[in-house]
């Protein structure tokens, strides 16, 4: 009896240590089958990840993997497919990689229009943006376009369906081999319409792309819009102003240097030539626009008076634009075009501020850091900003614009001479102008609250030129949850 009820105890023991074990290799142990699913999970969603497949969608059950989500053409999606199987390897079928990818993959609904371009900048460098059909196109363009650019290709390009019927990639291309003959421009292709835009450097140039691109057969048509070379320019290039063209004198040669030296920071290369042309009033667009222009962060002034006239183009700060943009709208001689992209103010001043943490204690004091090496000045006894305030400006939209959820007063103050409630009045608005300013560059009006002060809280003494200038002055206060 004795003996049998031992041989039941064993027996219970041997059970649940099977069961255990079997527990262990399922759900317990690193190469269990739970833990390999996990892991399998987790890879193949990194991998995905890496490889800029975002609209896909993985879910791994024991090795096999299913993938879903809007494909934006059938080769991404063979590619995504190929990711996920070798995202952990190849290995075994117990302690292996992935075995199988199924597709659960609806297709992207075509993009229309269908857009690809190349831009060419007057360094040569180019910019790839807009849609391709497949990978291998897109690689295909992106070495062409290494090819024949001087640096490397600002590529942008993505991959989705949508493109009309015929020999795509032969159109893109012959638009890319075009660009590269012109000084600068751009090739689009919108559709089954190429339009290429851009300098040529000669009639003979002009004439073989417009022969080419006008050479377009089947579905595809193609157009130009091409200018001759400019007749003067100047140019942004590794730090230094370029200037070069034709000018009718002497006089019209160093006054040009001049305003470049005047107003650029940097080296003035010369390169110019004097040579008579009919243009006689050709220098009042150099003298309202090559000023703003040398405060460029880079781009290129022309003078092409068969053409767009002056043309501008680069990339600046807000204020630079603005100002360039009011004084070339007094030309009427030539046609003015004005291409600019905008770029944020360098804010050196904040560099070693924390907004992590406490934002609105941050903020307080990336206004405070600006305002203390950067004045925002007025006209006499006026609420009209001074141009010389606007670096200032654009500083002071890049820290709000940084501090975004926070209400901001903006606080003017004067000196002590004149009628103390006139002081309050042009104080206040003064700093309604600032406001005013950040306002037309998009920053939400309810932010802001305009605030008077006059000569109530001087912080230097009235007694002294110095000590009033000290006075006149805009302060931000930040109030979180304000407003």
């Amino acid at each position: 009896m004795v003996g049998r009820f031992v041989d039941w105890i064993i027996a219970v023991i041997a059970l649940a240590g099977l069961t255990g074990t079997v527990w262990w290799s399922v759900y317990g142990s690193p190469n269990s089958a739970h833990a390999l699913e996990a892991d399998l999970q987790t890879k193949a969603e990194t991998a995905l990840a890496a490889a800029g497949h975002g609209w896909a969608k993985v879910v791994v059950s024991g090795q096999t993997a299913t993938i879903s989500g809007q494909s934006p053409s059938h080769d991404t999606l063979q590619a995504a497919l190929e990711t996920v199987l070798q995202s952990a390897g190849d290995g075994g079928f117990i302690f292996g990689g992935i075995t199988a990818v199924s597709d659960a993959v609806e297709a992207a609904p075509p993009i229309s229009p269908y857009i690809w371009s190349a831009k060419k900048m007057a360094d040569g460098r180019l910019a790839l943006t807009g849609h391709v059909p497949t990978a291998a196109i897109r690689d295909a363009l992106l070495t062409d376009a290494e090819a024949i650019a001087p640096g490397e290709v600002d590529n942008r390009l993505q991959v989705g369906s949508g493109q009309p019927l015929g020999d795509w990639q032969a159109v893109a291309r012959r638009g890319l081999m075009q660009l590269d003959l012109l000084d600068e421009g751009t090739v689009e292709l919108v559709d089954s319409r190429l339009l290429v835009r851009g300098v040529a450097a000669s009639d003979e140039i002009r004439t073989q792309v417009i022969s080419d691109i006008g050479s377009i057969a089947g579905s595809y048509r193609g157009e130009t819009k091409l200018r001759g070379a400019q007749l003067w320019a100047a140019r942004l290039k590794g730090g230094d102003l370029i200037v070069s063209g034709q000018v009718r004198s002497v006089q019209e040669r160093g006054e040009v240097i001049a305003l470049a030296n005047e107003y650029f920071e940097g080296d003035v290369q010369d390169r110019m030539t004097v040579a008579a042309h009919d243009h006689r009033s050709w220098m009042d667009g150099i003298r309202l626009g090559l000023p703003h222009f040398s405060k460029f962060r880079t781009g290129q002034m022309a003078f092409d008076p068969e053409g767009d006239g002056y043309r501008i183009q680069g990339t600046a700060t807000d204020s630079v634009l603005s100002y360039l943009s009011e004084d070339m709208a007094d030309i009427d001689a030539f046609a003015v075009a004005i291409d600019v992209e905008l770029v944020d103010a360098a804010l050196d001043e904040i560099s070693g501020i924390d907004f992590s943490s406490d934002l609105a204690a941050a903020c307080q004091q990336a206004f405070e850091a600006v305002l203390a090496s950067n004045a925002i000045t007025f006209e006499s006894s006026a609420a009209t900003i001074t141009r010389d305030s606007g670096v200032t400006l654009d500083k002071l939209v890049g820290v709000a614009r940084r501090c975004d959820g926070l209400f901001l007063e903006v606080r003017g103050h004067t000196d002590s001479y004149g009628e103390r409630a006139f002081n309050i009045q042009l104080s206040e608005a003064r700093a309604a102008a600032v406001i005013n300013y950040m306002t037309d560059r998009g920053l939400a009006a309810d932010r802001f609250d305009a605030v008077g002060l006059g000569p109530d809280l001087p912080i230097a003494t009235n007694d002294t030129r110095a000590g009033r200038a000290a006075n006149r002055r805009i302060e931000f206060n930040v109030i979180e949850g304000g407003g």
